[in-house]
């Protein structure tokens, strides 16, 4: 039994036990607009980015559609002129940051916002997740299905990629997430690419919007405050992160 645990330790994967991780997805956002007196289908591209270098994590976003509309606005011609519809511009969206030592979260939390948010919380902190039986592969990643209580998100993500925050805000969830889809902005998730070996320096985790005062929150709570118990799954991989 010894030799066993030994050798299953020794062959482990070694993204499980990785310090850092660079992640990068492509993500593409579709919507309906109004526009020269018609609706029209827009589909706006973006890349979103993902480091983790010990217990500090930073999410941002940056849009590839600006190639594509380098002005920052989808134009028409009408019988009154040009008629146009305003994209946010900001080259960094989305930006959120965790450090579970700490244990704070920076966040901007809407794009075109200036301020940067935030706040302590604590661990359990996050959306109350509906692990489903459902299981595929994902270019060679063994995902599992997940929703969460609302059904705003539909996610497949690996367990074998231990990771404490994911895309955007999304935390409490043990696993890396390969796809998904936020269903109240018709948003989809994919990621094209992830990296456990690379050294990450420690200015990715100070970029220049931090250098500004932060406007201060309330504790975010764990939702196992909230009397819910953790599931048998959760249990076996809470173990697993220790």
């Amino acid at each position: 039994m010894k030799i066993y645990i030994l050798l299953y330790l020794v062959f482990l994967p070694q993204l499980l036990f990785s310090q850092t991780l660079i992640a990068e997805y492509s993500i593409v956002q579709n919507s309906t607009i109004t526009l020269g007196g018609k609706e029209r289908n827009v589909s706006l591209d973006l890349i979103g980015h993902l480091y983790k270098k010990g217990q500090k994590y930073i999410y941002w976003e940056t849009p590839s559609y600006l190639k594509k509309y380098p002005m920052g606005e989808i134009s028409v011609n009408t019988i009154n002129g040009i008629e146009s519809f305003g994209l946010d511009k900001d080259t960094t969206q989305w930006l959120y940051y965790s450090d579970f030592d700490e244990m704070i979260i920076r966040a901007k939390v809407s794009n075109g916002a200036t301020a940067i948010h935030e706040n302590s919380f604590e661990l359990g902190y996050g959306l109350d997740w509906i692990y489903k039986p459902e299981t595929k592969t994902i270019n060679g990643l063994k995902c599992q299905l997940v929703t969460d209580e609302g059904c705003t998100w539909k996610i497949w993500f690996c367990s074998d990629i231990q990771v404490k925050q994911n895309l955007l805000r999304i935390q409490n969830l043990t696993g890396l997430v390969v796809e998904a889809d936020f269903l109240p902005f018709n948003t989809h998730y994919k990621l094209l690419s992830y990296d456990t070996q690379s050294p990450i320096d420690d200015a990715v985790f100070e970029p220049n919007e931090f250098k500004q005062p932060f406007e201060k929150g309330p504790v975010l709570k764990s939702i196992y405050g909230k009397g819910r118990q953790k599931t048998k799954l959760e249990n076996q991989q809470e173990i697993l992160k220790q």
